[in-house]
């Protein structure tokens, strides 16, 4: 039997790359083994609706369920629908679920109707559970000099890869100092309800502190760290909440090498407040830091791009920490979803 006996996509934008996608459950309530031979899409419309999952066959044991994500990518305005259907060796030989959508366009006189956010897989700046759908390249940068991208393998499984070229901060001088840090990692993410994501990744890297008024670098750390992420709610309103251990290894010039290890956690959310605008924030915190940044904002956001800006206040220390003397600092970041 399926659990979930219809299933309808709302409104969703045409023309573009992105789409929706939504998780129905089928569970084989017998005592024997269930082969599921195939899927179809039985119509009327069979062209803008598929899985991701792909159409079988598969086995389902007795007493299990599996989970089938399917997907609404609309060529045409206008309401649609169709049945999909699943045959199987069990009595009666099919079950069959009714998928419905609504394409869009801009020009559409429905106020009403929201875009999708294209970056629900971060909350501010941090990542979060929520895995964009397979295919995806993510592009963005942060405060002009920070950088990141992402590419999506699988509907579960995204690769990132982020940093900061060391430019002087004098730009171009003989005399200044630069700071520059790379990383690379991935997240494996699933979701456990319609609402619920759980996600873990690892992220590794190195940054750098240079003087460039002297020859030697003089502060180089190498980082490995692991964490879990869990989001819930939806593209209108979610939380989310990561925490992880980094392993930290420092070689700093006078004071040489030495192991600083950290507990990281960031919890935060967003909120959409208009059809193309969300509230945003994001607490942050690492044992070795010193400080707590606190993010506030929004996000602007159109197919596939989002536009954020806002403040972080960096005021409060941890660990005989100190904050910076203006403890207010901008954020603004661009990503672009291909």
């Amino acid at each position: 039997r399926l659990e979930t006996e219809s299933v309808d996509f709302d409104t969703v934008m045409v023309g573009t790359s992105r789409d929706t996608t939504i998780r129905v459950v089928l569970r084989n309530s017998g005592s024997a083994p269930l082969e599921i031979t195939r899927a179809a899409f039985i119509g009327p419309d069979t062209t803008q609706f598929s899985m991701a999952d792909g159409m079988g066959p598969f086995t389902i044991p007795a007493g299990g369920s599996k989970g089938i994500t399917v997907r609404f990518a609309p060529t045409v305005r206008g309401r649609t629908s169709t049945r999909l259907a699943f045959f199987h060796n069990g009595p009666g030989g099919s079950v069959a679920t009714e998928l419905y959508g609504h394409g869009v366009t801009d020009g559409d006189d429905l106020p009403a109707i929201a875009y999708s956010d294209p970056t629900t897989f971060r909350t501010v700046v941090a990542p979060n559970a929520i895995i964009p759908k397979k295919g995806s390249l993510v592009l963005g940068t942060y405060d002009l000099l920070g950088l990141m991208a992402g590419y999506a393998v699988s509907d579960n499984i995204m690769l990132l890869a982020g940093g900061a070229p060391p430019l002087p901060d004098d730009w171009g001088g003989t005399r200044g100092t630069a700071f520059g840090a790379y990383s690379l990692g991935f997240k494996f993410g699933a979701p456990l309800t319609k609402r619920l994501n759980v996600a873990l990744g690892f992220q590794a890297g190195r940054s750098m502190y240079d003087d460039q008024s002297t020859d030697p670098v003089e502060s180089r750390i190498s980082f490995g760290a692991g964490y879990l992420s869990a989001s819930y709610g939806t593209d209108d309103a979610r939380v989310s909440a990561t925490g992880g251990y980094a392993l930290k290894h420092h070689n700093a010039i006078g004071v040489g090498e030495f192991d600083r290890n950290a507990i990281v956690g960031t919890l935060g959310g967003d909120y959409r407040f208009a059809r193309r605008w969300k509230a945003e924030m994001e607490v942050i915190t690492m044992q070795t830091l010193g400080y707590v940044p606190i993010i506030v904002g929004a996000r602007f956001f159109g197919n596939g791009y989002a536009l954020d800006f806002g403040v972080g206040y960096l005021g409060i220390t941890t660990d005989g920490g100190a904050a910076p003397s203006l403890p207010i600092a901008p954020l603004v970041s661009y990503v672009l979803v291909l």
